[in-house]
């Protein structure tokens, strides 16, 4: 969550050549290997740590991510188009109709719809599929019919697309990127009573096996299955886990041999508030299209909108927490 701003602002605000550069490169690494595959492995975790819940608490808490989720299309979309604030060429660059554009982003199935779907999902599999085999199993039969799914893609209805949808219109459908909460689910059941060290252990030996078995999958399988992060085949989602178990592995460490800090307190508060963060941090950049430009920043004028979003997004959580926290006492 901490670099979600600047990923976001460098997508909208900067040029081509900046994307394509340093910061561009390094941003994209980031976002695809430490951005939305960790946000959604983590919720997996978060689920088998988590005390049992009735199946209404967990409908409730699905049902509210989903609303956000398109709560977030209205505010970061719809308001901004309405007011005249998205150019022609974003319209024009996501594949979007200019007649139907503000229906179309409305119903963007983006990562909140998902995960919102997906906490439903754990929290079952958790309750009734008990034995961490059949997970396993459930987890190889999802990456391993995943092709399977998308070529039933043709003339699917708009809940289908939830389940095998792609960009402009869904950003994460169900197959592949349930195979990630999915891994967290297990995760967390595997290494919940086991000591820092032994933690460390199973990170590595998983991550080198899925970057392995990920990497070999990854050359024989027909090329077009990885033209698309949103859409990965079975060997770049097997290589992507493998990329997340080793950013937990870092983070395990770092916590073990460092100290307690004024950064691991903000990413504590970050990783708590994660859901609010998002959401406002999207309204900034959207909100800011007129001030900065769709895709015109060159260098130093992206990192001034880096700082500007990433610290405006910051401080605007910060206040509508407190906001929130003092208003219900």
């Amino acid at each position: 969550m901490l670099t979600m701003p600047a990923i976001h602002s460098v997508l909208f605000y900067s040029e081509p050549a900046v994307k394509e550069g340093v910061l561009g490169l390094i941003l994209g690494f980031l976002a695809e290997t430490a951005g939305a595959p960790v946000f959604m492995l983590l919720m997996g975790v978060f689920v088998a740590y988590s005390r049992p819940k009735s199946l209404i608490d967990i409908g409730k808490r699905g049902v509210l991510l989903i609303l956000l989720g398109y709560l977030l299309n209205t505010l970061k979309f719809i308001i901004p188009g309405l007011m005249g604030w998205l150019p022609e060429s974003f319209i024009t660059d996501n594949g979007l109709s200019n007649d139907h554009f503000l229906f179309q982003l409305l119903g963007l199935i983006d990562i909140l719809q998902f995960a919102g779907l997906a906490y439903i999902i754990c929290f079952l599999i958790k309750r009734f599929i008990v034995l961490l085999t059949f997970q396993i199993l459930l987890v190889l039969l999802l990456l391993s019919f995943t092709p399977i799914v998308w070529s039933l893609s043709e003339n699917v209805t708009y809940w289908g697309q939830f389940l095998y949808g792609e960009p402009p219109l869904v950003y994460f459908p169900m197959f592949p990127w349930l195979v990630y909460p999915l891994s967290g689910l297990i995760l967390g059941q595997v290494i919940k009573e086991m000591t820092t060290k032994r933690v460390a252990l199973i990170l590595v030996i998983t991550a080198v096996i899925c970057i392995s078995f990920g990497g070999l999958i990854y050359k024989v399988e027909p090329p077009e299955w990885n033209q698309n992060f949103y859409r990965l085949g079975i060997g770049g989602t097997l290589a992507h886990i493998g990329f997340v178990f080793l950013w937990l592995l870092l983070f395990v460490l770092l916590n073990w041999l460092i100290r307690n800090n004024l950064l691991f307190t903000f990413l504590r508060w970050l990783s708590k508030n994660v859901t609010v963060v998002y959401i406002i941090q999207w309204v900034v950049v959207c909100w800011f299209l007129p001030l900065f430009g769709y895709n015109s920043l060159s260098g130093y004028p992206s990192l001034f909108a880096i700082l500007f979003v990433t610290t405006l997004s910051f401080i605007l959580s910060r206040l509508f927490l407190y906001y929130f926290q003092t208003s219900k006492k």
